[in-house]
């Protein structure tokens, strides 16, 4: 629910949930002009527009919700996180797909995360934070048994410098 509320608050949206409302309202207009007159054809206008605005309002969290349930299903088929001796490899998928490779000595927190929408469908995110501290923490969404793989990946750096001199 919040991130339809975080949705409905985009200025875009509000641009693009009025457009319709005008785009319908015009026509309706000029067939009411014949019957109404003077302010009762703007009294029309108002509620055709208001009601188009608030229809294309209520309808746009649908359509946006459906797009991004789309590209979540498409992303894990790109996406890779995968140890490459001292580097870990991550590939993320969507629209854009980036391809990063970090070394193990970069990271200095494993941090799992996980929302109610992510505990209902049996998912975690991995937050990776780095020693640059810039930006946002490297996060890898949508893990199954996330603790077992946030484990997995701390005794491997452990293991790395244990292994390295000095």
């Amino acid at each position: 629910m919040q991130d339809v509320a975080q949705l409905l608050c985009k200025p875009t949206l509000n641009l693009v949930a009025g457009i319709p409302g005008f785009l319908v309202a015009g026509p309706l207009v000029r067939s009411l002009e014949a019957i109404a007159s003077g302010w009762q054809s703007l009294l029309v206008l108002a509620i055709i527009t208001c009601g188009g605005f608030l229809l294309a309002r209520a309808l746009a969290p649908l359509v946006a919700g459906c797009w991004h349930y789309k590209q979540a299903r498409e992303e894990p088929k790109t996406s890779l996180v995968k140890v490459e001796g001292p580097y870990l490899r991550i590939q993320s998928g969507g629209p854009v797909v980036t391809n990063q490779l970090l070394h193990f000595r970069a990271i200095v927190d494993f941090t799992v995360i996980e929302d109610p929408q992510m505990q209902k469908r049996g998912i975690q995110a991995l937050s990776l934070g780095t020693t640059s501290g810039e930006g946002d923490p490297f996060e890898l969404p949508g893990i199954k048994n996330c603790l077992e793989v946030r484990n997995m990946l701390a005794e491997i750096d452990a293991a790395r410098e244990d292994a390295s001199p000095g």
